[in-house]
Parts: structure tokens; C-alpha cells; sequence
């Protein structure tokens, strides 16, 4: 562990949580403590730009000062870590907070004191004023070397492939920022441009190399293969279509002898004979932002094939017409569920977040649109009830709880005998105390976004009075740096939303990749 400074403060320390979203762990703050806060006219930390290396906790001493430079004492500050550190948010009451670097790349960190509403808001939320930034840069661990992705075209001459590698880190794991630049043996056997586009120029062997930026390397030894394609044949030869609309066309390049010739990376191009913005893909999709008349054409060597396609416009907007407003401007609405209830009403639910008080799920009647009528609502121990979901039947519903007083979050199950008056029938916490930020319920398999490890858990509902664990999958087993902030499943995939890693998407009863 690192320390910064020798600074001593009297109104700084640390509640440490590591939410995915930093709003659900704001702390609440006295009438006193508010007052205190606008006292703070700075926010000073001891070092100027904090750098730290990926997995390194580091302490960070920070002082509030008032308008004379004296320390304030009784007031509350925040730090939001912007950047690839965790928490990302820290509640500070004593000399000093600490961080964990986590994700490699430059940020900021943003320092803030808590005031009365009226004085101050930050993100959205009232009663906090910002006061100071920090400069900060998480590094990676060193790279110790390149692997090296297998071509996905055989390299023919006449073709260009992209080359592809991996740096690795000494710890076994992906380089978040180390580049790879490539050279060719033999230039005039295949070319390769920096940035590793390779182009077959006669048949041979040559060593295309990699390296990064410190010296590390790794080699290819890559065959290039005469171009056997004599012909191409594209259909349909002509389509029209909307913008917007994809055009899929079935694309075959031929040898000598008529055998199709799988394995070659066609040059695929657009051109526009009226209009401008299509753009086609290596599956042979097309697709256009712009209406107009596109030529589509696929070549390799001295074989070629065209299409033409007419892209009109689709229909312009229509307007939205605003049909009623159940408004809660005491609290902050999250996530909702709309469905038929088992006596035949439609109903809404919704859950709250952490401005205002997000301990309730709010029970609407929406059967008559222009007229939502709040009914009722279920009161948990939580600060964020951010997500609520019911069961293809209608039988029984769950919500989820971040921040509970009792670090027993996890979901409640209600039941929905009266879904105009929901009870709770059951809760589950056991390994999910870090807090459940989303679900999703497909039949008696409920998907679960767990705070507390960046995992999605998967939970038995075949009976709603008693759920059970049934597995959980991981991105990658034993990183904590990426956050899972939602899932949603359907025709048999789960898809998983990454704060910092995209989409990933899983086969959970698809039957066609092994779920």
C-alpha cells in the first residue's frame, strides 16, 4: 500500500462500497452536517495527479478548508472516482479514503461536499456542491507477450486479411492499453501495414512479426495460396428497400471447375449512383442511411459481381402524444413493470432510487391510461429499489434491494394474489448481500445482477415461497474490475450489458452454442 501526504484533516474517512451505481450509496445527511458543508469552500487533495498501477490500493489523504483556510469539521464529503478505480464512490468523515486502481486508462477524481438542497446539486442530485478535481491515471501491469489470433480467411493472393493479437500482461491478463504494430519478412510475398492489414501479393512463405511498444514480440509464419476464384455470383442482382432496412445478399466466389471457394475474404465496396451512405458488411448485409440508387460490389483477382439496390425513405416521425402523469416528485422512480393482473386489471409497478428515499415499490392502476391510480405501495429495508419484474403469469413479482441497513439486500418475492395489494413472500440475501441491481425472470429461472461480484446469478423459482441458488456465470472468473449493470432474455439467450465491457450474450436454452 501506498500513502500520499502528510496532510491531517479533521473531517475525512471512508465508507467503502462498491456499488455499480455510485447514486445508490449516497449517505443522508443531517440538517447540521449540511450546514457544515457550506462552510467547505475547498477541497484540497495532497498530491496534484494520482498515479497508481492496476490492482494497487493506495491511500489518499484530502482536507476540507473554509474561506480562512481553517479545517472544517461536521460536514460531509463525497468522492466520485471517474476513472478506472473503486469505489466509485466514497463517503469521507476522517483524514483519509482509499482507492483501488481497476481499470487502466485517465480520469478524474471529483470532490464534493454535501449542503442544504437549495444551495447546491451535482449529477442531478440536490444538496450537493462540487469543490475539486484530481487529475488521475490507473497503469497496467507490464506486458510480457503477444498472442497471436489465427487469420480468418485463408491469406490467397489478391485478398487482404486483418492480423490479430493479444498483449498479455505478466499476470496472465489482457494489456488494457498496449498497442501492436506488425512488419512483413518479405514485402513482396504479402505486405502488412502497421496497424496489421495483410495483403497476399504472391504465392510463398513469409514471417509476419508483431511487437508492442517495450520489446515484445511473437511471429507468424503465414502461407500465401494462388487465387483459384474465376467467378462470383451475387443475389439478388437487384433489390429495393427502405433506409434503415438490411439487404442480405448470398455472395459465391467459384473456381475454375464451378466449386465454391469458401475460405477467401472477398473485397466487398459500395458505391452511390444517386445517393450517398450505404454501407455493406463482410456477411454480405447492406444496409443504407441515405435514399438513393447503390451499386454493390464483390471482387477478388479478375472476378467480380454487382447489384443494385433502391433505397427509398421510410416513414417520417410520428408524434407522441402525452396520455397522462402519475407523478411522485417526493422520490426518484427507477425501473418499472406493466402487466394484466390475475383479476383483470392492468397495473404498473415501479421501483425508487436513493433521492428521496428508495425503500418502496409503488403499485399503480393503469387499466383506464388517462387516469393511473396510485394504489398501494410495498415498503422494503433498502435505500434503492431499483428494478422490479413479474412472472409470466402474473402469480408473483420480485424486487430488488441495494443498500439495506442491514447489508442483507438481495431480492424480495411478493405475492400477487391481490396485485392491487401485493405481500411479501419470500427474500433471498444469501450471497447476495452485496446488493441485486437487476433481474430478469424467464419461467422458474430468475437472472440476477449481483453488485457484490460483477456476477449474474441464477436462482431456482420453481417454487416463488422458497428460492433457491441454481449457478452463476462470470465474464472472467476472478476479475472484479468489470461491473454488470442489466440482463434481459428471450428465444433462449441472455444478453448481459457491461459498464465497461459491452454486450455479451449467452445461450440459456437456445440449444445452438451448448446452453
Amino acid at each position: 500500500m501506498t500513502r500520499f501526504g502528510t496532510m491531517r484533516a479533521a473531517a475525512l474517512a471512508v465508507l467503502l462500497t462498491s456499488a455499480v451505481d455510485a447514486t445508490a450509496q449516497m449517505p443522508t445527511a443531517t440538517p447540521e452536517q449540511r450546514t457544515a458543508g457550506t462552510q467547505v469552500t475547498e477541497i484540497r487533495f495532497a498530491t496534484e495527479e494520482l498515479v497508481v498501477r492496476r490492482d494497487e490500493t493506495v491511500t489518499l489523504e484530502v482536507t476540507l478548508f473554509d474561506a480562512e483556510g481553517n479545517p472544517v469539521e461536521g460536514a460531509i464529503a463525497l468522492i466520485f472516482a471517474r476513472a478506472g478505480f473503486s469505489p466509485s464512490l466514497s463517503i469521507l468523515s476522517g483524514p483519509s479514503i482509499e482507492l483501488t486502481g481497476q481499470q487502466p486508462g485517465s480520469g478524474s477524481l471529483i470532490a464534493a461536499i454535501m449542503v442544504p438542497e437549495s444551495d447546491g446539486s451535482m449529477f442531478g442530485l440536490a444538496g450537493v456542491r462540487q469543490l475539486a478535481t484530481l487529475p488521475v491515471t490507473v497503469l497496467d501491469h507490464p506486458a510480457a507477450s503477444i498472442e497471436l489470433d489465427d487469420l480468418s480467411h485463408t491469406p490467397y493472393t489478391g485478398t487482404s486479411l486483418q492480423m490479430s493479437g493479444t498483449v498479455m500482461t505478466d499476470r496472465g491478463a489482457k494489456h488494457a492499453t498496449a498497442s501492436i504494430s506488425w512488419r512483413s519478412s518479405d514485402p513482396s510475398v504479402a505486405a502488412v501495414t502497421g496497424s496489421g492489414i495483410l495483403t497476399g501479393l504472391a504465392a510463398g512463405t513469409v514471417t509476419v512479426s508483431a511487437s508492442t511498444e517495450n520489446g515484445i514480440t511473437a511471429d507468424a509464419t503465414i502461407s500465401v495460396v494462388e487465387n483459384p476464384v474465376r467467378s462470383i455470383s451475387m443475389t439478388p442482382g437487384t433489390a429495393s428497400t427502405r433506409t434503415g432496412d438490411v439487404v442480405e445478399f448470398d455472395i459465391v466466389a467459384r473456381d475454375v471447375e464451378g466449386r465454391a471457394v469458401t475460405d477467401i475474404a472477398l473485397d466487398l465496396a459500395v458505391s452511390g449512383l444517386e445517393g450517398n451512405g450505404g454501407f455493406v458488411f463482410e456477411d454480405g448485409t447492406f444496409v443504407a442511411e441515405e435514399t438513393g440508387a447503390y451499386r454493390v460490389l464483390a471482387s477478388t483477382g479478375p472476378a467480380s459481381a454487382a447489384a443494385i439496390v433502391e433505397v427509398s425513405a421510410r416513414q417520417g416521425p410520428v408524434a407522441v402524444e402525452l396520455v397522462a402523469h402519475g407523478p411522485r416528485a417526493d422520490v426518484a422512480t427507477s425501473d418499472l413493470w406493466v402487466f394484466e393482473g390475475r383479476d383483470g386489471e392492468d397495473y404498473a409497478y415501479t421501483g425508487t432510487h436513493a433521492q428521496g428515499g428508495g425503500q418502496r415499490m409503488f403499485v399503480w392502476r393503469v387499466t383506464d391510461p388517462t387516469n393511473p391510480v396510485l394504489v398501494d405501495s410495498v415498503v422494503v429495508d433498502a435505500r434503492v429499489v431499483n428494478d422490479v419484474k413479474v412472472s409470466d403469469d402474473a402469480s408473483w413479482a420480485i424486487i430488488t434491494r441495494e443498500n439495506a441497513s442491514t447489508r442483507r439486500n438481495g431480492i424480495v418475492v411478493l405475492d400477487l394474489e391481490d396485485p392491487a395489494h401485493p405481500t411479501v413472500m419470500a427474500e433471498m440475501t444469501d450471497g447476495l448481500t452485496g446488493g441485486i441491481h437487476n433481474v430478469w425472470i424467464m419461467g422458474d429461472i430468475v437472472y440476477a445482477v449481483n453488485d457484490g461480484t460483477n456476477a449474474m446469478n441464477i436462482i431456482d423459482m420453481s417454487d416463488p415461497a422458497n428460492p433457491q441458488h441454481a449457478g452463476r456465470w462470470e465474464l472472467r472468473p476472478g476479475e472484479t474490475n468489470k461491473s454488470l449493470h442489466d440482463v434481459w432474455a428471450e428465444n433462449g439467450y441472455a444478453y448481459l450489458s457491461y459498464w465497461d465491457d459491452g454486450l455479451v450474450i449467452l445461450d440459456v436454452g437456445a440449444g445452438r452454442h451448448g446452453g
